[in-house]
């Protein structure tokens, strides 16, 4: 799973090429790599991707708390 691995915390980078406004709503949100019952469809992507659940985001992204999403990987840091 690409250089990130189930349990690592990690914080999701800003993307600038993302539209602004509103900007880009994970920025700066924290979070836990945990598998996903997806994993062996999304195989070949996970180099690039890894399934993140989220519990810190940004006032705006409130609704988006506690739950997980696939992020770049490009596009985080291990905190």
């Amino acid at each position: 799973m690409a250089q990130f691995n189930i349990g690592d915390r990690i914080r999701i980078k800003n993307r600038p090429d993302w539209p602004s406004p509103p900007g880009y709503i994970f920025a700066n949100a924290e979070g836990t790599v945990v598998p996903s019952d997806f994993d062996e469809v999304m195989g070949e992507f996970q180099p690039h991707l890894v399934f993140v659940k989220l519990e810190k985001v940004a006032e705006g992204a409130q609704k988006y708390n506690g739950n997980s999403f696939w992020f770049l990987t490009e596009f985080m840091e291990r905190i």
